[in-house]
């Protein structure tokens, strides 16, 4: 495994000193990211700890999240812990597509505004012209 954390550039050799530890062990180090990543995500700390596969002691007697509750608690973090951006791009296309319906319909309401208004402007017009008072 670790021959193939060094060649995807994840972890560098010291060539001077290859036997050197490193700070984090490289298994450690993924762990502590998935965990951190969870935390920012702001998950429930109690299904948080489920899924870094931890007991959650007397709380675990009162409180068994059903599969869906973990799962909707866990697609609160994929954007953070995806490293592909293509997930979070997808999601803002989604985000943008929605925005531009939404800008479509308010410029088409306008335009309906615009018609209402200049119609109703040339009624006054036509009345006060057939009346003799358009200045």
């Amino acid at each position: 495994m670790e021959y193939h954390i060094i060649n995807s550039g994840i972890r560098e050799i010291d060539h001077a000193n290859p036997f050197k530890r490193k700070q984090i062990p490289i298994f450690h180090g993924f762990r502590k990211f998935y965990t951190k990543q969870l935390v920012d995500s702001k998950l429930n700390p109690e299904i948080r700890e489920m899924l870094l596969g931890h007991k959650i002691g007397l709380a675990g007697v009162y409180y068994k999240p059903t599969v869906d509750e973990m799962i909707q608690e866990y697609y609160k973090t994929v954007n953070l812990l995806t490293i592909n951006e293509e997930n979070r791009l997808r999601r803002k296309v989604e985000i943008l597509e929605i925005e531009k319906s939404r800008i479509e319909q308010l410029e088409s309401s306008i335009r309906k505004l615009e018609e209402k208004y200049n119609q109703k402007n040339n009624q006054i017009l036509k009345n006060e012209q057939s009346k003799g008072l358009f200045i």
